[in-house]
């Protein structure tokens, strides 16, 4: 008898603590370490990292492009990564809403060579779309566009450049795409780039370039050495990148676990350069040559970041993380035993994804 009564009162605890985590969960309650969720129709939230609803697939070295109406678009993913839909689909986030919307793509984009760029007509152009997984022997791909309008794509010309490598797109001053790349000339790969037409949805032949003239992979500017100088300095090597926005950089201190503590100061040398999955994030700005730590890290190991549409905001997607973040994505780093926050080996993609308000 008494059995029943303890199974009867373990039941009705269990009933209680569900709906007490419900009630913290719609209250955007977080313990301490947690990070709290992003509310979208909060027009004064104040600076810090927010969590949002997971994107649909897990994503890792993907692309992220500003729509005229402010969403962002979301394509591709890492070959490596490629498992599932990821590379098959591609994703808008809504800030009004805080959500990602799923859509099918017609190619495949899991390549280096994947990129994309909002064009002169409110399109999204991705280069290097493959028709099956991408394979060694096959190197090129296909334009493919996108229509916010319609919500479809549809099927661009073949590109001549080699999407096994990396592909840089830009906008020309006459409205176009300028494709910057490789492609194998007289038995030999020779850095090329290759004109869009916009209007008519074809691509113009190579032609080869100097990149010590013009290299679109490096912006070089009077203030680049010294600003790359003083990132050295502050946050140590190697580090990242998460996004660039209004002439400043989103920077991960990788060599650093936590609030800052360098990883050589707390293991030995073996370890010393070895990114952590919880990094610090600092802003600097090239043209102050300034930077500036702010009070919040990263989640994982090669996120991407965009500046979203006239708001002091970041959206911060993807990346690798460790297997025990992929069950508990808001647990404090803290709470992980150390070993667990250096990044040992490969990771697994992840859906999470962040709003970083500055």
């Amino acid at each position: 008898m008494s059995n029943k009564k303890n199974k009867k009162m373990n039941s009705l605890f269990k009933a209680i603590l569900s709906v007490f985590i419900l009630i913290l969960i719609s209250n955007n309650i977080c313990f301490a370490g947690a990070v709290p969720k992003f509310n979208p129709k909060d027009p004064n939230q104040k600076p810090g990292l927010y969590r949002l609803d997971n994107m649909h697939n897990r994503r890792y070295n993907h692309k992220m492009t500003i729509l005229n109406d402010g969403k962002v678009f979301i394509s591709g993913t890492d070959e490596k990564y490629s498992d599932g839909k990821a590379y098959k689909t591609a994703e808008i986030f809504d800030l009004e809403t805080g959500k990602f919307k799923e859509v099918n793509t017609l190619f495949i984009h899991n390549s280096l060579g994947h990129k994309s760029v909002l064009m002169s007509n409110g399109n999204v152009l991705l280069s290097c779309g493959y028709e099956k997984k991408v394979t060694q022997d096959k190197t090129k791909g296909h334009y493919e566009v996108y229509d916010p309008v319609t919500d479809k794509f549809y099927e661009g010309p073949e590109s001549n450049l080699i999407c096994s490598k990396s592909v840089f797109l830009e906008n020309s001053d006459d409205g176009n795409i300028i494709a910057y790349g490789e492609a194998k000339i007289d038995g030999k790969i020779k850095t090329v780039f290759e004109k869009y037409n916009v209007k008519s949805n074809t691509v113009s032949d190579i032609e080869k370039y100097n990149t010590s003239d013009y290299d679109p992979y490096f912006r070089k500017t009077k203030n680049a050495d010294k600003m790359f100088q003083i990132v050295e300095e502050n946050i140590g090597h190697p580090r990242y990148c998460i996004a660039f926005f209004d002439g400043n950089s989103l920077f991960a201190a990788t060599t650093q676990v936590d609030y800052g503590i360098n990883i050589s100061d707390i293991t030995d040398g073996r370890l010393s350069y070895q990114p952590s999955w919880f990094s610090p994030l600092y802003i600097t700005n090239e043209n102050k040559i300034s930077i500036a730590k702010i009070n919040e890290y990263s989640r994982s190991w090669k996120s991407t970041g965009i500046k979203l549409k006239d708001k002091n905001m970041i959206l911060i997607t993807g990346g690798l993380y460790p297997s025990l973040l992929l069950y508990n994505p808001d647990i404090d780093p803290k709470d992980m035993p150390l070993k667990e926050r250096i990044f040992w080996a490969a990771g697994n993609p992840s859906r999470s994804a962040y709003i970083l308000v500055y």
